[in-house]
This record gives C-alpha cells, structure tokens and sequence, in this order.
C-alpha cells in the first residue's frame, strides 16, 4: 500500500522523514518525493509530498507509528 506523509509551508527546504519506526512492522519497498511552490497575490507557499510503498511483514491488524519530520511528527 501507499503512505503519504505532506509537509506545508517549508522553511529550510523541509525535512527528511525518519523511517526507523516503521521498518519494524513493514518493508519500505520504494519512496518517491516531490516539492511545490507558489507565488500567489504576493504570498509564498510551498509544500512536500513524501509517498511511500509499504509491504506489511505479517497480516492483522497494524498501526502505522508517528513519523518525524524535520522539526514536526
């Protein structure tokens, strides 16, 4: 399956997600990035997009765990 992680309004170009929590219950099978900006009325925003494919390491039920981001989680 996909997990999508998004980060608005980007100071420092972002961050990199932490994959560690969730490579105890899943394989991180591929992971793809993309980063938008937009210069709107004179305002700024920008936003970015992580996209993983996960494969779970056993059926059941699973709960993803809080992914760190930069500064948030």
């Amino acid at each position: 399956f996909r997990l999508t992680l998004t980060q608005n309004n980007l100071q420092g170009g972002g961050g990199v997600p932490d994959l560690t929590p969730l490579q105890k219950e899943f394989m991180i099978l591929g992971t793809e990035r993309s980063v938008n900006y937009a210069l709107i009325n004179g305002q700024s925003q920008s936003s970015s997009t992580w996209t993983l494919t996960l494969k779970a390491k056993k059926s059941g039920i699973l709960t993803i765990p809080s992914i760190k981001v930069g500064s948030e989680q």
